[in-house]
């Protein structure tokens, strides 16, 4: 409210996203969606495009947790390109990242490991490791579509592993449920 009172654009667009982000976290993912596209309206108004191109990925986030993937994957490439273009690296690592799950999640599994191949290759040239644990879980689950069993346990143990390094409970977590990796030795 205040920054509306000031007319203050850029500060309006930032708080708006912020409240997607909090709406999305508290699974309320309509208000989510209410906010960001605010948020989105006022920085392409402003000429904001990297962030036009973060709240665009926020917006693909919430378009392929609720299924609607074709969406997402648009909300994704416009901000992949906008980061390619602009030359923010690892903007472009995760919106190749969630490329690859939205492919994912379609079924379309070699997409799915070309994005995240390409995402895996960028962050690493980045040392981006908590980007990376994420990426292998998914690659995980992309080569498990695919059957390719060795790949997938091999992705399963680098993202169980960058997690534990990185403190990242929730993909550690996400690792040992879906892989079974719970550490219990043969007696």
């Amino acid at each position: 409210d205040l920054y509306r009172e000031m007319g203050e654009l850029p500060g309006q667009a930032r708080v708006l996203n912020n409240l997607g982000v909090d709406y999305y976290y508290q699974g309320n993912w309509q208000r989510a969606k209410e906010y960001y596209h605010q948020s989105l309206e006022i920085r392409e108004k402003i000429g904001d495009i990297n962030g036009a191109a973060t709240v665009s990925n926020n917006l693909g986030e919430v378009l392929s947790d609720q299924g609607y993937l074709d969406d997402a994957i648009e909300s994704f490439s416009r901000c992949f390109k906008t980061w390619e273009r602009i030359g923010y690296s690892l903007g472009v690592g995760l919106s190749q990242s969630n490329l690859g799950r939205a492919y994912m999640r379609k079924g379309e599994f070699e997409k799915a490991v070309n994005y995240l191949q390409t995402s895996r290759e960028l962050f690493e040239h980045l040392r981006a490791k908590g980007f990376l644990a994420e990426v292998y879980q998914r690659l995980a689950e992309a080569y498990l579509g695919q059957t390719q069993l060795e790949k997938t346990l091999e992705c399963a143990e680098r993202a169980l592993d960058l997690a534990i390094e990185q403190k990242m409970l929730l993909v550690e977590g996400a690792v040992r449920a879906a892989g079974g990796m719970g550490g219990i030795a043969d007696e």
